[in-house]
């Protein structure tokens, strides 16, 4: 399956046996998305790939999306207990970060154990329930 990222306007049209069927992922009526458009239209391409055109591609409108449900999720932990990040800090000299006493990331695997971040479920759980509204057109 090939993704196509050009704008197409055209009603579906028939060629012989073939029958082309699409869908847009980045509906461009809608406020939201024409702000951000207008803004990335604004920025400075040698700065920002694939920035100053009047539409994005979608693997970055769906990249986008995901960091949106990424912000909306920890936004809701944060939310519900503001201090739960709090005890994160950095062991000066050793370039590690801890929490609670324990290593956040151990990218280590010769022991055969990985240990799991205290709050890797926690976080699991609040982007599974993240919604994303849709919109029919």
């Amino acid at each position: 399956m090939q993704v196509m990222d050009d704008r197409w306007e055209a009603e579906v049209v028939e060629y012989g046996a073939i029958n082309i069927t699409g869908f847009r992922i980045v509906d461009s009526s809608r406020k939201h998305v024409r702000d951000f458009l207008e803004g990335w239209k604004r920025l400075d391409p040698s700065q920002s790939a694939g920035a100053g055109r009047d539409s994005i591609s979608a693997q970055a409108a769906l990249m986008y999306d995901a960091v949106s449900v990424l912000v909306e999720a920890f936004n809701k932990i944060l939310r519900k207990k503001p201090d739960n990040f709090k005890n994160i800090n950095s062991r000066s000299g050793r370039g590690q970060l801890y929490n609670n006493g324990s290593k956040i990331l151990d990218c280590n695997h010769s022991s055969g154990r990985v240990n799991p971040w205290e709050h890797g479920d926690k976080i699991s759980r609040y982007l599974r329930k993240v919604f994303i509204k849709l919109y029919r057109v």
